[in-house]
């Protein structure tokens, strides 16, 4: 169960969680709703691990770093190669 503010709709939505407003009347009726359906709460949380697997698991996260930090270091690369005698360069 997640309240439905942006900060978890980006990521979650009612496949995956019981999405309620963030007041407590909400929260409490989103519970009593989650435990009342055991056979749809197995099926959202076997759908929620799934989607955990395939886009925030520690291995997907560590293999975005290295996308990101591998394109940074290309531009960075990129940029001193243009500029090649900018260490030589003194600075006042």
């Amino acid at each position: 169960m997640a309240t439905e503010i942006d900060a978890h709709t980006h990521i979650l939505n009612t496949d995956v969680a019981v999405l309620v407003a963030p007041d407590l009347d909400s929260l409490a009726r989103g519970l009593i709703m989650a435990l009342s359906d055991p056979a749809a709460a197995k099926s959202r949380a076997a759908r929620a691990q799934e989607l955990y697997r395939t886009n925030y698991s520690r291995n997907i996260y560590v293999g975005k770093m290295r996308k990101l930090l591998d394109w940074i270091a290309l531009d960075v690369q990129g940029r001193c190669a243009s500029h090649p005698n900018d260490d030589e360069r003194e600075f006042a």
